[in-house]
């Protein structure tokens, strides 16, 4: 009977070893191949480590005309609507009572939570190797400093250190409340953030030290992948085909007799509204409800 009660006082992650049994040495602990040994006591998952890259240099930037630069229909409606929204919300903001405007933004946050339930972060390191791991978007920053810690070395777990980005500089220090009691979403983390590390011991900054992480974590390193490169010329030629679509779609609304405004009756400026435009703004619609004046 007291063994029986002693085996159920055991936690549920511990098993009960048989009295010939012994527990298997720290060296027979396996390993996974794509991520690492990791405690259980984070809720990191995914871990990675990416090597920093030995000819790293910056991405090449695609070579984009002027006429990229032009704002399409698309783009000037989501600019319209949006000042529009604004607008109203600065007028409506003072009538709504403190329980409607929580309600709106819980709604706000629940919906960006469905849209990004998970959330990548990266650790960089001196030497510009990554740690990397998953969270759920509704992890505290709590949980990324104990993931961080429990990843180094036994030896470097007691060594303070601080996780910020840059630039600006903003550090997620545990001691402020706010941040302590902001989870990922709510600190404008999501969907993935890139995060940097400094020891108060500066010799774990050097460029020239490898990171203090866990042997396994190292052994289990990759390359950082390459970024993608740009092909100028079939850019270029998507553009091209693009605009005379759009000059097309130009000379289609001037012969159909829709009701043009003054401002929009220059064709110049009807092609450089319209020549991305993949449907025609809704002013050219015959079932727009505001008219324009005719002279």
């Amino acid at each position: 009977m007291e063994q029986e009660s002693t085996q159920h006082l055991l936690p549920a992650s511990v098993t009960s070893l048989e009295p010939n049994q012994s527990p298997l040495p720290s060296s027979a602990v396996s390993v996974s191949s794509s991520a690492t040994t990791h405690p259980s006591n984070h809720l990191a998952k995914e871990v990675k480590v990416w090597l920093p890259s030995a000819n790293a240099q910056p991405a090449p930037r695609p070579v984009l005309g002027d006429d990229y630069f032009v704002p399409t229909a698309a783009e000037a409606q989501r600019a319209f609507s949006s000042q529009v929204a604004s607008r109203e919300k600065l007028t409506d903001a003072p009538m709504l009572t403190k329980n409607l405007r929580e309600r709106e933004q819980n709604q706000k946050k629940n919906e960006k939570l469905a849209r990004f339930p998970i959330t990548r972060i990266r650790i960089k390191f001196g030497d510009r190797s990554m740690l990397e791991g998953s969270f759920p978007s509704t992890s505290k920053i709590s949980d990324v400093y104990q993931f961080v810690k429990e990843s180094l070395q036994e030896d470097v777990r007691t060594k303070p250190f601080i996780l910020y980005q840059t630039p600006p500089r903003r550090e997620f220090l545990l001691k402020d409340a706010k941040i302590r009691s902001s989870n990922l979403l709510d600190l404008q983390l999501a969907p993935s953030s890139l995060l940097l590390i400094k020891f108060t011991d500066e010799i774990y900054n050097h460029s020239s030290n490898r990171p203090p992480l866990m042997q396994e974590l190292l052994d289990s390193a990759q390359p950082l992948p390459s970024p993608p490169t740009f092909e100028p010329e079939s850019s270029a030629k998507q553009t091209d085909n693009t605009l005379e679509k759009g000059k097309q779609k130009v000379d289609d609304i001037l012969k159909s007799g829709a009701k043009v405004p003054k401002w929009l009756q220059n064709l110049s400026s009807l092609s450089s509204l319209l020549y991305f435009a993949d449907e025609p703004p809704s002013c050219f619609m015959k079932d727009f409800v505001i008219p324009f004046d005719s002279d």
